[in-house]
């Protein structure tokens, strides 16, 4: 098993942007369903609604994919709750402890937890019927019948361009060491999102614990999300940024004044997946949010809005870059479960937070 995580991808011809996001914040298709799902359909609507904690996106995004689910399927509803993806286990781990279960679906890009999951024997075996038509690429990261990808969000350098020159943008990871731009550089927490976990794996990997040395010395501001990093440069609090790569383009197709750099050391790209708990308190509405999330209605909605869809059959998406256009690095999950806990600590030593 491998976490589809980190990318050795040099993009070198970067997109312009000269796209609208033509996205209104619901799709437009009707939804198509086989047998098994309007099956699984009417007995979600018995069930009435489902609690799906997710650390995959921003809440705005979260919140236009519940309100289009519903819509496909009227008469479930959706109680979204985003965090990042360290809260998020916490939360779930306790209610198992506690038997009080709440949560039906559970989005995240931190696969050590998942797998942490499922030797406690606390995911819900199902094998969506959607799952067929995954990218190839992404089939292997699915885990049979316990969790399946739902996202895919690549992960590279944001800066504000007012604030920053093009003469001097920074080119690579290692850049943002330059002391030029100390009290100017935004990254996120290993403690508490997966995301930073597996980004500060791969810079120890590529530069060793040096790098996070270097970068101490520049005082960045650190973040429990990775998605805070977008709003410190939207707000000009700070030049550059770790982010995710597609709140950074919908943000400058609005006309914002920021850009993301493609680094020539290596994009990350993050495989998110997706499980039902074991003890989901509504597992049919749980199942067919999976399916949806698998669907091709799904694929088209998140390439409407500038993500990259996980189905072999969907469209291109209206901001950036394909699937294809990624090599994936990948890490092994053992690697990964042998240092998650090491680096987080390595980092609050050195960041002494």
């Amino acid at each position: 098993m491998k976490i589809r995580a980190l990318a050795a991808v040099v993009v070198v011809s970067l997109f312009a942007v000269g796209f609208t996001v033509g996205f209104s914040g619901l799709a437009s298709a009707q939804v198509q369903m086989s047998d098994g799902i309007k099956k699984l359909y009417e007995a979600a609507k018995k069930e009435g609604e489902l609690t799906w904690v997710t650390s995959q996106s921003n809440a705005e995004y979260a919140e236009d994919v519940a309100k289009d689910f519903t819509r496909l399927y009227p008469g479930v509803t959706v109680n979204m709750v985003r965090t990042t993806g360290q809260v998020q286990y916490q939360r779930l781990t306790q209610e198992i402890k506690s038997n009080t279960v709440s949560v039906d679906v559970y989005s995240t890009y931190e696969e050590t937890h998942l797998v942490a999951l499922k030797k406690q024997n606390q995911i819900l075996n199902f094998k969506p019927e959607n799952a067929a038509s995954l990218v190839d690429s992404l089939k292997e990261v699915a885990e049979d019948g316990y969790w399946y990808p739902t996202a895919v969000s690549p992960v590279a350098i944001g800066i504000n361009t007012k604030a920053v020159p093009p003469d001097q943008e920074p080119k690579t990871w290692n850049d943002l060491t330059d002391p030029k731009w100390k009290g100017q550089v935004a990254i996120g927490h290993p403690g508490f999102s997966g995301s930073a976990g597996v980004w500060v794996m791969a810079m120890e990997k590529l530069y060793g614990w040096d790098y996070f040395e270097r970068l101490a010395k520049n005082e960045p501001q650190i973040g429990r999300s990775i998605v805070d990093g977008v709003n410190l440069i939207l707000s000009g609090e700070r030049k550059i940024a770790m982010v995710p790569i597609s709140n950074v383009l919908e943000n400058e197709a609005k006309g914002q004044p920021v850009k993301v750099i493609y680094p020539s050391d290596g994009t990350l790209v993050l495989g998110g997946s997706t499980l039902i708990p074991l003890k989901a308190p509504h597992p049919n509405a749980a199942k067919l949010f999976l399916e949806y999330m698998l669907s091709k209605e799904f694929s088209e909605f998140a390439a409407k809005a500038g993500r990259i869809p996980v189905r072999a059959d969907a469209p291109k998406p209206s901001l950036g870059l394909p699937l294809s256009a990624y090599k994936n690095f990948s890490l092994p999950t053992e690697h990964a479960i042998a240092n998650v806990n090491r680096i987080k600590e390595k980092f609050r030593d050195t960041f002494g937070i």
